[in-house]
């Protein structure tokens, strides 16, 4: 299997191919998509996209950790992370290998 990365430039295209729209203004509709969802992230809201997913902020505290090479014990200092959860129509579109389909 090969290891493909998703990038952004492959996602403007295949929006330009699909939609038809010019190849900048896919570029700027993905550009502005993306914002919106860390705008809404960085104020600590969830954005939930229909068949696709939810985006949520969650706070991890702070935590002992250990490096697996020198097994050296270190603090993990307190932070905030992205979560996501995928809805159940992805994952069975995911499980059912109907890549293709559309949602």
């Amino acid at each position: 299997m090969e290891n493909k990365v998703l990038t952004k430039a492959l996602i403007v295209s295949q929006l330009n191919e699909n939609i038809g729209l010019s190849k900048s203004d896919c570029q700027i509709f993905f550009e502005y998509f993306i914002q919106i969802i860390a705008n809404e992230l960085k104020n600590h809201e969830s954005v939930k996209i229909v068949n696709f997913g939810v985006f949520s902020i969650r706070k991890k505290n702070s935590r002992i950790g250990r490096n697996p090479r020198t097994k050296k014990e270190v603090v993990i200092s307190k932070r905030t992370v992205v979560k996501f959860k995928a809805s159940t129509t992805l994952t069975n579109l995911i499980n059912s290998n109907k890549i293709n389909e559309k949602f």
